[in-house]
């Protein structure tokens, strides 16, 4: 292969790397890795981004249904809900950091870090945010980069 071919191909298969090494500078994130294999900066993924696992809602539902329904529905979160995640939070990292450390009421902090995790997931699922192949992470550093938007419309609406 010539010189200048072998410089062309490089130039191929740098390029969209200097274009994600960009977005994550200017946004300030990392580079994560999706399942298409595209790079993205973690400052541009919202909860749109299946951020979260069927396998998680499962284990959610379960530490929804025997400890935090002694107080709440998981209507309460969705939208027009009394703790509604979109009315009240910025990013999954804010709303971790706020069950982690007062639920549950009667014990803030006792579940493990995976527990408050998997309830988020269910709490996600039902709002209607779409599901992912992997787990939502159980550190508020990586949850933080994770923006909270309005949920897509659902067709019954």
């Amino acid at each position: 292969m010539s010189l200048r071919k072998s410089t062309a191909v490089a130039a191929l298969i740098a390029a969209p790397l200097l274009v994600a090494g960009a977005r994550a500078s200017l946004h300030g994130g990392e580079f994560h890795q999706n399942s298409t294999t595209t790079l993205y900066a973690a400052a541009d993924t919202t909860i749109l981004d299946r951020v979260y696992s069927m396998a998680q809602v499962q284990q959610g539902s379960e530490t929804f249904e025997t400890i935090c329904m002694r107080c709440h529905q998981l209507e309460d979160f969705t939208m027009g809900g009394a703790f509604s995640i979109t009315d009240r939070f910025a990013s999954l990292g804010e709303m971790y950091s706020v069950i982690t450390t007062r639920m549950p009421a009667d014990d803030p902090g006792s579940l493990m870090p995976e527990d408050y995790a998997a309830v988020i997931a269910y709490i996600l699922y039902g709002s209607g945010y779409p599901a992912g192949e992997e787990n939502l992470a159980a550190q508020v550093e990586r949850l933080n980069s994770i923006r909270i938007v309005p949920p897509p419309a659902r067709a019954d609406d």
